[in-house]
């Protein structure tokens, strides 16, 4: 069908040039009526025609069976299938696109690492959680939870003051930082697909690129979704990095970065995480309104513990001569029994004065210089000259057993 159907027909097609001499009188139908071989033949050993040398065929060289393998198997190595993504329970939340040579390893408690060929690794994912409130009794209340208790800071300002400072040391320096904004858009879509609680969800995504004197590189993807909800902040940072060879790096950055943004996330675990979601938002529901119910007792509370302070203070300051005077006498007698011939039992040489909890009877040594002690029942004191001051109805000490040890010069 075709004239040409190989290279290497094309390639003799090509090499056959005849040229005719230009001492030539005769046609190529007077030479040869037929165009037959003798004619050719005739021509040539007259020396009218010249045939040239072939200098080579366009035809392809001979196929190298070694090199075409390794593209082969270098192709199907590329080529993308589903690496599951395990959760603490081992069930799988959610599937990457990667290449068939790239392996996902369990790096248990829910982390996993990935390991390509050519140095390709990306490192196990660090987390921080922290809650926020502008409420002063709220952050206290989080506080004795044990949550880590913060406003929400930009990824640049993470980025900035904490990462940085921990690449740096590893000897790398930042080449670049740019947002991720199809990782946001598959978050943004996963959020929307979850029950409605009520609470308003955000999620931020940040990539920064960075490189070591040797050339390697390394992607640092810091990942904040923050959710609102009664006035009550919930924000966690991750940070996950990929590193690289100078070599392996742009194609493993821009594979890994796309297996992220169009992850494939199992129906199944999203119905459970949305049954677990409405039942978690209802815990922090009924918790935040805990907190604002405390926060608010307690505000009242001190407000009321503040009046009966200042009352108190002003009855106690139009007799205070008296009681100091009484009580003083009083202590001074039973030191003199106590301690055997004391008078004072001020330590001149460590500058220490020896107090006495009325509870107990136990007996302790303080530094000088005040003239009332209050205990914390811990090992540890306060001194004061405020004869009125009472830290158990101080609001920033009042929830610690307080007592008032009885002193040389003191009440």
């Amino acid at each position: 069908m075709n004239a040409i159907s190989s290279p290497r027909r094309a390639g003799a097609a090509l090499t056959v040039l005849v040229l005719v001499g230009a001492g030539c009188s005769k046609s190529p139908e007077d030479a040869n009526p037929a165009g037959g071989e003798g004619a050719a033949q005739e021509a040539d050993e007259a020396g009218e025609i010249e045939v040239l040398r072939p200098l080579g065929s366009p035809e392809a060289p001979p196929v190298d069976d070694a090199k075409v393998r390794a593209l082969e198997a270098e192709a199907a190595a590329m080529a993308l299938e589903p690496k599951p993504i395990h959760e603490p329970d081992g069930s799988v939340s959610s599937y990457l696109l990667l290449p068939k040579s790239w392996r996902v390893r369990d790096a248990g408690s829910g982390q996993y690492t990935i390991a390509g060929p050519g140095g390709v690794e990306v490192g196990e994912t660090e987390r921080a959680e922290f809650v926020w409130t502008t409420d002063p009794m709220g952050q206290q209340t989080a506080q004795r939870m044990g949550k880590q208790v913060a406003p929400v800071a930009s990824l640049e300002d993470i980025l900035r003051e904490s990462v940085a400072d921990e690449a740096r040391a590893k000897g790398y320096s930042l080449v670049k930082s740019y947002p991720l904004p199809e990782e946001e858009r598959f978050w943004d879509a996963f959020g929307a697909a979850m029950p409605d609680t009520g609470s308003r969800r955000t999620y931020h995504a940040l990539a920064s690129e960075w490189k070591n004197a040797a050339g390697d590189g390394m992607l640092v993807i810091l990942f904040q979704p923050v959710v609102e909800q009664n006035g009550f902040l919930t924000w966690s940072i991750s940070a996950t990095p990929l590193s690289a060879p100078a070599a392996t790096f742009e194609r493993a950055k821009r594979i890994y970065l796309d297996a992220r943004a169009h992850r494939q996330v199992d129906e199944g675990w999203r119905q459970r995480m949305g049954v677990n979601l409405t039942a978690q938002l209802r815990r922090n529901d009924e918790e935040n309104r805990r907190w604002t119910a405390q926060s608010a007792a307690q505000h009242k509370q001190r407000m009321a513990d503040i009046a009966a302070w200042g009352r108190a203070a002003l009855a106690r300051g139009r007799t205070n001569s008296e009681i100091l005077d009484m009580n003083h006498e009083a202590f001074m007698a039973r030191s003199a029994m106590n301690d055997a011939g004391h008078a004072r039992t001020i330590d001149g040489i460590t500058e220490r004065t020896v107090v006495r909890n009325p509870e107990t009877g136990r007996r302790f040594k303080v530094d000088t210089g005040y003239k009332h002690y209050w205990g914390d029942g811990q090992g540890g004191y306060i001194g004061t000259n405020d004869p009125n001051y009472d830290p158990r109805l101080d609001p920033l000490r009042r929830e610690t057993p307080w007592v008032r040890f009885d002193t040389p010069e003191g009440t």
